[in-house]
Parts: structure tokens; C-alpha cells; sequence
């Protein structure tokens, strides 16, 4: 796959860029959902509207997945996509949407169950490749504290972390996580675990 990589002095190179080069290399979040095949979930998306999208919806489907990842509000999130990443998300004639469009979507469009379907199909397309580039194939499953606010009166106190906090369960493939639950601060890993292996089987 050749995508556009950088602009020097206005004018456009290109590189052969792979999902190994983005792994190994790094690369924008852009860069790595395009390697990724979510057109079964476009077609459930496409269903949900009257008439044909205004908006190109693999490109929403990747500024949708950017905001809840990076964090930094319907604005930003549109503000920080660079000149590459335009040309990735193939709005029509390069114009992006507004933060009230991507709101809409984010809010509207986008549901729960949407959102685990893509959590599940980037884990499996991060796994087949980790496991087609590894010859020891290991799994991992741990939980990694996160602490509250001292105002949050869901979070649970800890004996042994000594604090009100949460928990993040994650099953990790190599240094790659495929499945993350959030619960409560005391909950036990071993009651967490069957619901992965179930859901990743």
C-alpha cells in the first residue's frame, strides 16, 4: 500500500508505508486504521441513514475511533489531523467536518455495541499479525490500577493499593492488548478472566 507521508517545501513524497513499518516505526492512528478492513460495520452504519452520508464514513468511523482515544474534544480532534491524514480519511475535496458533525456522530451514531465490534475487529487484526510475525505466541492477562478522585464516590477503596480507584483488566498478546474490561476497584482478576477467554475464543 502507498500512502502519503510527508510534504517538504509544499511538494508531496510518498513512501510504501506497511502495517510492520507503522508498528514497528510508529505513524498516526490514521495510518493504522487504513490498513483495516471495517466494511461490514459500515454497512450496519449505512443503514441508519435516510439518505447517502454527507461524509465519507470510513473517514468518520476513524476521527470517531481518534477522539476516544486521544481525548481531546470534537475541536481538537478535527484541528489536530494533519495534511497526510486528510488525504487518508478521503473527505470529499479534502473538506472536514465541523466539531458539531462529528459530535452527531460520535453521540448518535455511534453505539456501544458499534464500538465493541471495532474494539474486537482491530484486536483480531492486531493479533493475526503479531501472531504471523512471532514464533512463541504468549498471552498475558493482568490488571492495572487507576486512581480516583478523592471526590468520586463510585470508586472502591483498595486495601492494598491504599486508595479509591478502578480497575483495568487487559489480555495482552506480546506487548499487544486485545481485550480491556473496566470495573470497580476491587474486583478479583480471576472473576474478570472466563468473560475474556469467552469473548476472544
Amino acid at each position: 500500500m502507498v500512502i502519503n507521508i510527508k510534504y517538504i517545501n509544499h511538494e508531496r513524497y510518498n513512501q510504501e508505508i506497511s502495517l510492520d513499518y507503522i508498528i514497528r516505526n510508529g505513524g498516526s492512528i490514521y495510518q493504522f486504521l487504513s490498513f483495516l478492513d471495517f466494511d461490514d460495520i459500515i454497512l450496519e452504519i449505512e443503514k441508519l441513514y435516510v439518505r447517502k452520508p454527507k461524509y465519507n464514513l470510513k473517514g468518520m468511523l476513524m476521527l470517531a475511533i481518534s477522539y476516544h482515544i486521544k481525548k481531546l474534544g470534537y475541536k481538537n480532534t478535527i484541528k489536530d489531523v494533519s495534511a497526510l491524514d486528510r488525504d487518508i480519511l478521503n473527505f470529499k475535496n479534502g473538506k472536514m467536518p465541523s466539531k458539531s458533525k462529528l459530535c452527531d456522530f460520535v453521540t448518535k451514531t455511534m453505539t456501544t455495541e458499534l464500538l465493541e465490534k471495532l474494539m474486537f475487529k482491530i484486536g483480531f487484526n492486531l493479533y493475526n499479525y503479531k501472531s504471523n510475525n512471532c514464533l512463541i505466541k504468549i498471552a498475558n492477562f493482568d490488571s492495572t490500577p487507576i486512581e480516583a478522585s478523592r471526590y468520586d464516590k463510585y470508586a472502591k477503596y483498595n486495601i492494598h493499593y491504599k486508595c479509591n480507584m478502578y480497575k483495568s483488566h487487559i489480555l495482552m498478546f506480546g506487548e499487544i492488548p486485545l481485550y480491556m474490561k473496566f470495573t470497580n476497584g476491587t474486583t478479583n482478576d480471576k472473576f474478570v478472566m472466563p468473560e475474556f477467554f469467552e469473548k476472544i475464543k
